[in-house]
């Protein structure tokens, strides 16, 4: 289930970076945030948040919620995915390079709820935005460990799962 969660978020963030004159907008002196704007507001989803990063690695537009920001060197070049953990939300963030035939222009930031980590109680909140995190696909509430030192468990109750885009980590 997470490899397909996983493979979803990829597949739309490729989409995005693939639309025709996307490339075009990015390559000049100055990106073009009309264009990129109107491009991902046609093609929204919500919920995927979704940027588009300039070739200095700078936001140029984006639609949804923009939850935690990314550092500039998550931006690899070549497609990549990565969890951000922070005490109220976890993301799974997919990360594609723009490119014109030569040159790599930009990127395509997606970024899904993976986890609300705080007990909401609250009848003026929408809880239709959390039904899309990948938790709420699930009988039983998993158990993320996004630390740099995490390990597949022994425990053969337990099942671990990794990342698997290239240079995800």
């Amino acid at each position: 289930e997470f490899s397909a969660f996983e493979r979803e978020g990829l597949d739309y963030t490729e989409m995005i970076a693939g639309l025709p004159g996307l490339a075009q907008a990015l390559a000049g002196a100055d990106a073009d945030p009309t264009f990129c704007f109107d491009a991902l507001l046609s093609h929204s989803r919500p919920d995927v948040a979704v940027e588009i990063v300039d070739r200095s690695k700078r936001v140029v537009s984006w639609v949804g919620n923009r939850g935690p920001l990314i550092g500039a060197d998550r931006l690899t070049a070549g497609p990549s995915s990565f969890a951000i953990d922070d005490p109220i939300y976890s993301y799974l963030v997919t990360a594609v390079p723009v490119r014109t035939e030569t040159t790599l222009v930009g990127y395509v930031v997606g970024k899904r709820l993976l986890e609300v980590n705080y007990p909401l109680n609250n009848r003026f909140i929408n809880n239709s935005a959390f039904a899309s995190t990948f938790s709420s696909r699930l009988a039983t509430p998993p158990r993320f460990d996004f630390s740099s030192d995490a390990t597949a468990s022994t425990d053969p109750a337990v099942q671990s799962i990794g990342l698997h885009v290239a240079q995800g980590s």
